[in-house]
């Protein structure tokens, strides 16, 4: 009976043939694993070498930005820095007091009343309306001057008015007002 950690009396002969390809096996094996250091050292460096190339063109393209973002900082100090100033000098209106107003709401109610009296109803209706005001008015002031002119010379004033001075406060006037 054989004991648990003993060793066999003496090794059976048909173990040898096992153990010298068990022999051969093992030195297959160092060989291809005396290589892998030297492939791994390789792929290792060649690893480094790639990342060093990377975080280099990474360095300068952050070195870029930070130049970029330093003179954006400093174009945007030196607005801070000075009170706003407008180049062009805009002329303010006069304030109008609401006459402006008046005279708009005035001329809109006369607009509206003369166009009822007309008896508009449709767009091309109150376009020829206006129209007809244009005219009416331009008529109007082109005969008030043909009259005077017209009137003065029938009366025999036309160089009167001229000696009494009663023309040149009235040319005067409007000159100055």
């Amino acid at each position: 009976m054989e004991l648990l950690g003993q060793a066999p009396e003496s090794p059976p002969v048909a173990l040898f043939p096992l153990v010298d390809t068990l022999h051969s096996r093992v030195e297959t094996l160092q060989k291809v694993v005396g290589e892998w250091p030297d492939m791994l050292d390789k792929r290792v460096t060649s690893a480094i070498e790639e990342a060093s190339i990377l975080t280099d063109a990474v360095d300068v393209r952050v070195d870029g930005v930070q130049a970029e973002v330093n003179l954006l900082k400093r174009v945007v100090g030196r607005d801070e820095d000075r009170a706003p100033m407008s180049k062009v000098k805009v002329p303010y209106p006069k304030p109008f007091s609401d006459k402006l107003f008046n005279f708009l709401s005035r001329l809109q109610t006369w607009a509206q009343t003369e166009l009822r009296r007309q008896g508009v109803k449709d767009l091309p209706t109150v376009i020829a309306a206006a129209d007809w005001l244009v005219d009416f008015r331009v008529a109007n002031s082109s005969d008030l001057e043909k009259k005077k002119k017209d009137s003065g010379k029938e009366k025999g004033k036309s160089g009167k008015g001229w000696k009494d001075g009663k023309f040149k406060k009235k040319k005067h006037q409007e000159v100055t007002g």
